[in-house]
């Protein structure tokens, strides 16, 4: 139940939580800006503003290497990467450093959000980079680890004199679940392209020039059929499904894989689940371990 309340907390108030998931990858350099956005799907050539400007890295294929959250930080830009596989990322992206003035690296730093529809009223929110994780407002705020414990504690109580609370990833897990936001490394990864994963139009600007996997992002947005779409489900019952899990067709056909679940509010499981493109659109009926699984909509859909 604690975590229900926590969950609650971010749907309904403000809630706060260490996103122990993410990491800062720090962009320096005269050529740092130029360099980002001919390797980001974002438009980068105006001077960033107060909030995170959200983005991905793909590769020559248009499929994601990772998501990326851009901000401004003194006379660096700074992004918020994926933890898992951060080090192999910047090894990566140095690659693509040929005759520019850039150097990356990955500083110790702790990351921490104040999500809900009451986070506007904490007084950090003056300081913080805004950043909507769940559909009902919210900010980030990076800082050092000496810094970290105070921090927290402070965002904590302008979080409990509002009647919200400090949450556990766990409970951050179930509202984003509820909220069908997708997840790098659960709900897709370097074998998604963006649009399979509805972040196109968060993610990815049309209007910018040329960036690395440039063409095949716009390619697959200009033909409007990716082979495959993320899709909230709503299962019968009471268990959840297991991760990976097969979603199927009333006549047993395999048409995709869970990715990520959660309980909706009155306890009956929610399921992200990958879908080939024709079963996430169609109407009929679909089934996950023998039980109905009805679509409640196309991640991204709401964006």
């Amino acid at each position: 139940m604690e975590i229900e309340i926590q969950a609650r907390a971010l749907e309904e108030c403000v809630g706060v939580c260490a996103l122990d998931s993410r990491r800062v990858l720090r962009v320096e350099g005269e050529d740092a800006r130029s360099w980002l956005n001919a390797v980001l799907t974002q438009d980068l050539r105006s001077p960033l503003g107060a909030g995170m400007t959200l983005a991905l890295f793909v590769d020559v294929r248009g499929r994601v290497l990772a998501d990326a959250d851009v901000f401004q930080a003194g006379d660096a830009i700074n992004v918020l990467i994926p933890a898992a596989g951060a080090p192999a990322l910047i090894s990566r992206l140095e690659e693509r450093i040929v005759m520019e003035d850039v150097t990356l690296s990955l500083p110790d730093m702790a990351v921490f959000t104040a999500q809900g529809p009451a986070a506007a009223d904490m007084p950090s929110a003056a300081r913080g980079l805004a950043h909507d994780r769940l559909g009902r407002g919210g900010f980030d705020l990076v800082c050092a680890p000496p810094a970290a414990d105070a921090l927290r504690d402070a965002l904590a109580d302008e979080a409990l004199a509002l009647g919200g609370a400090l949450v556990s990833g766990e409970a951050y897990e179930r509202a984003r679940v509820r909220a069908r936001r997708p997840r790098f490394g659960a709900d897709f990864g370097p074998d998604c392209y963006p649009q399979e994963a509805g972040l196109e139009s968060l993610r990815v600007s049309f209007d910018k020039g040329c960036y690395v996997g440039q063409e095949a992002v716009h390619m697959l947005q200009v033909r409007g059929r990716p082979p495959r779409r993320l899709v909230g489900l709503a299962i019968e019952g009471d268990a959840l499904p297991a991760l990976g899990a097969d979603v199927r067709t009333a006549d047993g056909r395999s048409v995709g894989v869970v990715t990520s679940a959660a309980p909706a509010r009155d306890g009956h499981p929610l399921a992200l689940a990958m879908l080939k493109r024709a079963a996430a659109e169609a109407e009929d009926t679909l089934e996950l371990d023998q039980r109905v699984a009805r679509r409640i909509g196309l991640v991204g859909a709401e964006a």
